[in-house]
């Protein structure tokens, strides 16, 4: 009787732990969160931990996968760095060639002071255009 009631626990212990329910979001802040319990107002995606998942065993013992994981998250964090610059980098020139193209398209007329002689030069239409040409294709590189 001990020995039936005793194996009848342990098997709705085990279907209990076997079937949990738990559940992912995101937040505001683009955070991945996991919890046994539903949060409220928030669009959540159901995981159940199935059996396999819970035979097998996660070593935290050895110490080289530690370091090198730890290697491999940092050289990740270094790359978004690099990426996120070479985006700002680009974004930038991409601003920087649509207001010369803006510029350049509206007005036609463009004069500069010779400092040696004083009088004023204007650009010719060819050399407005290698302009507006050059900008066009800084703006192909870098507005993606």
């Amino acid at each position: 009787m001990k020995i039936s009631i005793l194996c009848i626990l342990l098997m709705s212990v085990l279907s209990l732990s076997a079937n949990q329910k738990f559940y992912k979001w995101t937040d505001a802040s683009g955070n991945t969160h996991y919890s046994q319990e539903k949060p409220e107002n928030q669009k959540t995606s159901e995981l159940e931990l199935n059996e396999s998942a819970s035979e097998t065993p996660v070593s935290y013992d050895n110490n080289e996968n530690r370091v090198s994981n730890q290697q491999r998250i940092e050289e990740l964090y270094k790359q978004r760095e690099e990426s996120q610059k070479l985006k700002q980098q680009r974004s930038k020139k991409c601003n920087k060639a649509k207001s010369v193209i803006a510029k350049f398209q509206v007005q036609t007329r463009f004069g500069r002071k010779d400092p040696q002689t004083g009088e004023t030069l204007y650009l010719e239409d060819k050399q407005r255009q290698k302009i507006i040409n050059t900008a066009q294709q800084a703006v192909r590189q870098n507005c993606r």
